[in-house]
């Protein structure tokens, strides 16, 4: 027997595309298995869906995500109204439906929709270096590297070794007040991720990237006492079949070493950190009054390339080329940038190598539909 759910449309125009959604109050009120379901549309059309384990020891982060093959009615933009439904079925169970395993080759996980793919470095070492961990070494758009995209159109094969984007190189732990220091610093681009879950589905491609584990002291000096705590940091990233985003959750936890307790999210801030050719002179986009993105582009000339990040947290400040880079001649290719405080934040990537739009609009496009009003909002009608 099938379920209905509605879907809302917070935007005053019609909306296709993705939709992600929490699996589990889906799975206690129909009793339905992740591997075991088939959704399909009003006219009877089955959707591309699928439910990926983006922690398997913590079910309640499981995410249904489906693709939407028309665009639905406009709605409110608090949600308050539903603009269409999909429905829900048991079915046979579907091998490789949701999770799956993969083998990460090289000390690399690669995701790809065919049309945007990002090679990401689980090791910090590569070549000479010890400062690539957690960082896309190639992001390519229709075939094009979008890092070094001079050298990838002029037929070249040798890239600039130090070409990387996406990395998160620093978190800033808050303190708690009586402390001396206000916040305590990690390194994050010389410490090893592992592959903790892996999905390749009809829907979209995702992986979770988790660190190695490091310590953290939580002290109370007027009760004397001293909690350590062991921190691991995730990063999901998810590619929807035909998008050209790339989209990434990021999260914090603790545990407490001496006690059975639960790992908890704890507060961070985390620093991006890119090197790429964005050209000499590339232009800084960034709205005062919505500091949740920011683009840089290439206007000129006969290559446009362009790169748009956007978050649900405020981007603290948006650095170029990034202070105190050692190799001066090639500090023109660096940019960093600050996320406000926070447990967690969702994040979007976004690439373009032609000028057939603005990236500064289509940036902000991409902010209000993946990040500010999402296609994320679901009511389950028995």
């Amino acid at each position: 027997m099938a379920t209905r759910i509605a879907v809302f449309n917070p935007s005053n125009y019609p909306r296709s595309g993705h939709v992600a959604v929490p699996w589990r109050p889906i799975a206690e009120k129909t009793g339905i298995e992740f591997t075991a379901f088939r959704l399909y549309d009003e006219s009877g059309r089955e959707l591309p869906a699928q439910v990926d384990q983006i922690d398997p020891a913590n079910p309640a982060l499981d995410i249904l995500s489906f693709i939407l093959h028309d665009g639905i009615a406009p709605g409110p933009e608090d949600y308050s109204r539903s603009s269409a439904s999909v429905f829900i079925a048991p079915c046979e169970p579907h091998e490789g439906m949701g999770s799956g395993g993969y083998g990460a080759s090289a000390g690399r996980v690669e995701l790809t929709n065919g049309r945007v793919t990002i090679s990401m470095s689980l090791h910090p070492s590569q070549g000479d270096g010890d400062w690539f961990a957690g960082s896309a070494q190639s992001v390519r758009r229709d075939n094009i590297e979008m890092l070094d995209i001079w050298v990838s159109l002029s037929g070249l094969v040798v890239h600039d070794p130090e070409k990387r984007c996406m990395q998160i190189d620093r978190l800033l732990i808050r303190n708690p007040a009586w402390c001396e220091a206000p916040e305590h610093e990690v390194w994050l681009y010389n410490r090893p991720y592992q592959l903790q879950f892996y999905s390749h589905g009809p829907a979209r491609e995702a992986c979770t990237l988790v660190s190695a584990p490091f310590g953290y002291t939580c002290a109370d000096p007027h009760h004397k006492w001293r909690t350590e705590l062991e921190c691991t940091f995730h990063r999901n990233f998810a590619i929807y079949r035909d998008s050209d985003c790339i989209l990434e959750e990021i999260w914090l936890t603790g545990r407490d070493v001496d006690s059975e307790t639960a790992p908890t999210d704890l507060r961070f801030s985390a620093r991006y950190f890119a090197n790429m050719n964005m050209g000499f002179e590339p232009v800084l986009c960034r709205c005062d009054n919505v500091p949740d993105w920011f683009s840089v582009g290439y206007p000129e000339g006969w290559v446009h390339p362009g790169y748009g990040f956007a978050t649900d947290v405020h981007v603290a400040g948006v650095r170029y080329p990034h202070p105190g880079y050692p190799d001066a001649a090639n500090a023109f290719r660096t940019f960093s940038w600050e996320l406000r405080s926070c447990k967690r934040a969702r994040c979007m990537h976004l690439f373009q190598h032609d000028g057939s739009e603005q990236i500064e609009h289509r940036t902000g496009h991409a902010w209000y539909e993946e990040i500010y009003k999402p296609l994320n909002r679901v009511e389950i009608h028995p």
